[in-house]
């Protein structure tokens, strides 16, 4: 910013320049130029703001489950997860990407609780397969001391969990809340559970599995963030009844080949 010392006082617009009146005398501003973003900025930013609906999508299905578990940063969190996911996309769709093209297993392991890991609590998660009726979530029979870690003072576990999915090429989705499963850990065994979510199969869906682990000492919740953990274990591409595998789009290998014409080096014995 600069001052005007001259003799004439200014006040108003000259061009791009803008002068104000001020204690300190004149000042003179320029103003701002209007920037235009390049069209792979623009393209760029609709992907983005595609990547952040598709997190906020997922967050708003899993609310009821992720509320006491989340900290400050996982909305951000979620969101770079969603980013990453949109990079494995070809850029031949630069500007129009959609998740259906994406890796969607890479959203597997996200943790909303920056703290912790469901896995640090839980050393065998539940198997989930699907069926010809459905999804089956299911637990082995197992000792408990070689299944989840132990806290001080706690006397049980309690495991919460959601099964979310979308159409990847509609606007239909679903959402299974699950009673809460609880685990004394004062017994040495725990015999083993099952449960079976039904769902119709056709279509092309993103499906999630989002659990939930917290302690309890009594009746009561154990309030330390580093015991307790919530995050999207499984996130499945699935079409009519079967998980697909992402495979990524093979690059193209230039293959260069020597000139046919002009003077040839000739190379000396090694």
């Amino acid at each position: 910013m600069a001052t005007s010392n001259g003799i004439i006082s200014l006040s108003g617009k000259l061009g791009d320049l803008i002068f104000y009146q001020t204690d300190k005398g004149v000042l003179v501003r320029q103003k701002q130029a209007k920037h235009k973003l390049s069209d792979n900025s623009k393209k760029s930013s609709t992907d983005f703001g595609e990547a952040s609906k598709n997190a906020t999508y997922i967050r708003n299905a899993l609310k009821p489950l992720i509320t006491w578990y989340k900290d400050g940063a996982a909305h951000n969190r979620l969101n770079k997860r969603l980013v990453e996911v949109f990079k494995t996309i070809s850029s031949v769709q630069m500007g129009i990407k959609r998740l259906i093209g994406g890796d969607i297993s890479l959203i597997s392991g996200f943790e909303f609780n920056g703290a912790t890991t469901v896995t640090n609590l839980l050393y065998k998660l539940p198997a989930i397969n699907l069926t010809a009726a459905g999804l089956r979530l299911s637990l082995s029979r197992t000792e408990i001391a070689t299944w989840c870690k132990y806290p001080p003072k706690a006397t049980g576990l309690v495991l919460q969990s959601m099964v979310f999915r979308f159409q990847l090429r509609g606007s239909k989705y679903d959402v299974w809340q699950i009673q809460d499963l609880s685990v004394c850990l004062d017994k040495l065994i725990y015999p083993g559970a099952a449960l079976d979510v039904p769902m119709e199969h056709r279509g092309e869906w993103a499906l999630f599995l989002c659990l939930g682990v917290y302690y309890k000492e009594g009746e009561h919740k154990i309030a330390d963030r580093r015991y307790f953990a919530c995050g999207i274990t499984h996130a499945w591409h699935v079409k009519d009844g079967k998980k697909l595998s992402f495979t990524p789009r093979v690059k193209e290998t230039v293959v260069c080949n020597p000139a046919t014409s002009g003077l040839t080096w000739e190379v000396n014995a090694e």
